[in-house]
Parts: C-alpha cells; sequence; structure tokens
C-alpha cells in the first residue's frame, strides 16, 4: 500500500478551484466594489484586431481599454464591480457615433473579456493563486473563466459591430461595439503567456472548445438594473446617482430640454423615471421593426440609461425556424411569436424591478399607470407598419398583446412565468393569448 503523508493530501484538498466561487444566477448583494490591476494588451503583439468600426469619434484612444487581469503585476487599477466578472470598464470618455436620428454620445468603454475578476471580491485570494481557468457552464460546455469565445461575438456572416449599429440605427438605446480582437497572449500569475502556452499546460481549454477574443463596447452607463436591485443601500444609491449623472450629461450633450436632474428632488426622480419607461418602450419596438428575439432580454442586460447589452446572442426570428423545438421560439400566439412574448414578458419585469429599486431606496417614481401609459405610447409610436409587416406581424395585435402583458404585470402584479423552460405554457398566464 502506498504512503501519502497527511499533510500532503491536507494540501492537495486546500488547493483553491475558480469553481469554488460559483453559484446559482447572479451574486450582487453583499458584494463590494473593489480595485484590481491590470495590463494594457497591445494590438499586434497580443491581440490581432478582427474587425473595427469606423464610425466611432473620441478625444481618446479607445485602444487603451483593451486590458488584462494581472493581479501581481499590473500597472493600471481599475475597479472591479459585481457581477461583472469578466467586464471592465473605464468611465470618463467622450465618443460619438452619428445616426439617422442625429449624433448619439457615449461615456464609458467596457471591455469584455479581460479574464476572472469574481476572485477580487470574493474568496479571499488572487486569480493568481488559482490553478488553471478551465470551466463547464450549466450546459455542459466547456471554456474559460472570464474568456470570451469568437462565437459571442459572431452571427454567421454577421457580427456585433453590425449588430449594435442595426439596433441604433432603428431607435434602439444600446451597447455600441467599438473592435473586437483575436487574443494571442495574456498575463497569468504575472507574466505575459501565449494561448497557444496555455493550452498546452491545460490553463484553457482546447481550440476545439475555446476561442478566445476580446471586444471594447461603449456604452453611456455600463452600471445595470440587476446592480440597483440586488446591491446593498450604499451602492444602490451611488449607482442611481451614476444614472442620474449620466442622464444630465446626455441631456446637455443633446440638447434635450430637460432640468439638470438630481436624486433626493422628487419632481426630478419623477421624470427620470419616466424618460426611462418611454425610452424602454422605443427599445422593445425596435426588436419588432427588425424582427429579432431578444430571448435573453432581463434586468442584468439593461443600463440604468436604458440601453441593450450583451447582444451578441439576439437572433432574427428565421434563425430559429430551422431549430428542431421552432415551436418554442416562433408559434405565433394572437399573431405575436413566443420569443417576442418573452421579451415583452421581461421587459415588463426589468420595469418592475426598477420602480421596486426606487421605492426601496425612497425615491419618487409617479403613478404606476402613468409609467406605463407612457411606456405603451412610445412603444405604439416607434412600431412601422411596413417593417412590422415584413416580419409578418401586425401593428394592432403587437399592441394588444403587449398592453395586456405590461398591464398584468405592472398594474395588476400578475407572476407570469418566463417561458424560457420548454414546458412552460402561455395559458398558463391567464391572459387569453
Amino acid at each position: 500500500m502506498k504512503f501519502e503523508h497527511p499533510f500532503k493530501s491536507e494540501a492537495k484538498k486546500e488547493k483553491p478551484k475558480l469553481a469554488d466561487l460559483d453559484v446559482r444566477g447572479r451574486e450582487i448583494f453583499g458584494l463590494e466594489s473593489r480595485p484590481e490591476r491590470f495590463s494594457r494588451l497591445v494590438p499586434g503583439r497580443d491581440l490581432e484586431i478582427l474587425v473595427k468600426a469606423g464610425d466611432i469619434s473620441s478625444e481618446s484612444d479607445l485602444d487603451e481599454a483593451f486590458v488584462f487581469v494581472n493581479p501581481s503585476a499590473g500597472e493600471e487599477s481599475l475597479p472591479v464591480e459585481p457581477p461583472h466578472w469578466r467586464t471592465v470598464t473605464k468611465r470618463g470618455i467622450n465618443a460619438t457615433r452619428e445616426t439617422p436620428s442625429g449624433k448619439d454620445f457615449f461615456y464609458a468603454t467596457n471591455t469584455k473579456g479581460v479574464g476572472y475578476l469574481k476572485p477580487t471580491v470574493k474568496g479571499g485570494r488572487s486569480l493568481d493563486e488559482y490553478g488553471d481557468w478551465n470551466r463547464v457552464d450549466e450546459y455542459e460546455r466547456e471554456g474559460g473563466y472570464g474568456i470570451a469565445d469568437a462565437e459571442e461575438f459572431y452571427q454567421g456572416k454577421s457580427d456585433v459591430i453590425r449588430l449594435s449599429r442595426k439596433f441604433a440605427d432603428e431607435g434602439m438605446r444600446v451597447e455600441m461595439y467599438y473592435s473586437v480582437g483575436k487574443l494571442k497572449s495574456v498575463y497569468y500569475r504575472g507574466k505575459q503567456e501565449s494561448i497557444d502556452s496555455l493550452r498546452r499546460k491545460k490553463i484553457i481549454p482546447s481550440s476545439r472548445h475555446l476561442t478566445p477574443e476580446i471586444a471594447i463596447r461603449l456604452f453611456k452607463t455600463n452600471a445595470r438594473v440587476a446592480e440597483a436591485a440586488d446591491s446593498d443601500d450604499p451602492r444602490a444609491k451611488e449607482l442611481m446617482r451614476e444614472g442620474f449623472d449620466v442622464f444630465n450629461r446626455e441631456t446637455k450633450d443633446k440638447g434635450l430640454g430637460f432640468p439638470e436632474l438630481r436624486v433626493g428632488e422628487p419632481g426630478h426622480e419623477k421624470i427620470f423615471f419616466k424618460e426611462f419607461f418611454r425610452r424602454m418602450g422605443r427599445n422593445l419596438a425596435a426588436f419588432q421593426n427588425t424582427g429579432y428575439i431578444g430571448w435573453h432580454v432581463h434586468s442584468s442586460n439593461i443600463t440604468l440609461a436604458a440601453e441593450i447589452a450583451d447582444i451578441g446572442s439576439y437572433m432574427h426570428h428565421s434563425y430559429y425556424e430551422e431549430y428542431e423545438d421552432a415551436d418554442t421560439y416562433v408559434k405565433k400566439y394572437s399573431g405575436v411569436r413566443r420569443g417576442t412574448l418573452k421579451d415583452m414578458r421581461d421587459f415588463a419585469y426589468n420595469l418592475r424591478e426598477f420602480i421596486g429599486a426606487a421605492e426601496h431606496l425612497g425615491m419618487s417614481h409617479g403613478e404606476m399607470q402613468e409609467l406605463v401609459d407612457v411606456y405603451l405610447q412610445s412603444f405604439h409610436k416607434a412600431l412601422d407598419p411596413k417593417k412590422i409587416a415584413v416580419e409578418g406581424l401586425d401593428v394592432n395585435q403587437l399592441f394588444s398583446v403587449a398592453e395586456k402583458i405590461t398591464t398584468a404585470v405592472l398594474i395588476d402584479g400578475k407572476h407570469l412565468s418566463s417561458l424560457k423552460q420548454k414546458k412552460a405554457d402561455i395559458q398558463d398566464w391567464n391572459l387569453g393569448l
């Protein structure tokens, strides 16, 4: 019998694994934002630029947002903000893009695929103390903690840069992708190491399972509704203030005519939430005008500036029609596709969650019926009958269904199952759809 020293056995048990930090669902409450060290990734040396937008103007070099976590040797300190475990934000930029309705403005870069950031705020260990970054997700797919895969940025012959512009030019407030690059080298335990070397050492999966890429996108703010709802009170208040600051900056840049809003002024708070609802109504209409189904438009993907984030998985309805279980996404009820019903439900839930966060913080949002009316009017006004007809839909049917769902959630307080599960039945909603 082979004898193993007891201390050696104990050391094996104590070897940390990133999977030990996993929980089901998002994890925000009780976790504080903390600074972490990052190092620049240089295009050409550390990454190959695959696609880059040519329609963004900025006073600063946006490529400086290409960074990767490097806890023991990084030169730049940036905040890690729960639950953003693989993206990092740089505030204070000023970037613009021309759209059919005028110039749009962005005040922050957010880089996706910068390495795993959860150890910075949880577990008491640096990322450098963990051996490998291999991950198996809930669908049994292999990947890497903190690493973005190529499939997140491409849809057939299109990419997220084109898709973000398609949505924006339809009037959606949306993340604006700037650049996507294929990683050649990153930082591991304080040293620069090639992707090929990390694969050979089994730090990350093989190329068959993971093609590491990194992307820079622009936002007005990357703070999300889920953060405002789930953070402890001090952080939630700070996030709300950021939402108001960005609102004021956009108002000034675009000449929107709103007064300078201040948190704590009931009249100002009502203006903020009313405009948020109006903007979200237009966002929902943009999905219909383009024929896209979001399916994942939850509160972690809505910013406090009413922007839609994480669009890489959003697909045109025709994509789902090739599925074996196509009815899960495109079967029509009262003339509206099931995936769109889910989006309408999710939008209403996001709005309810945001209002709940406001109420918890003692903020004034006005009468809910007025907010719902503003939201639905904005949605209806932004629907383009010709574009809707091309997508095989009818404006009146869309509005009628949206009104029923929104009223059920926001006025009547009903629970509607998310429809994510195939076994969920529309009839369970009891809305006569």
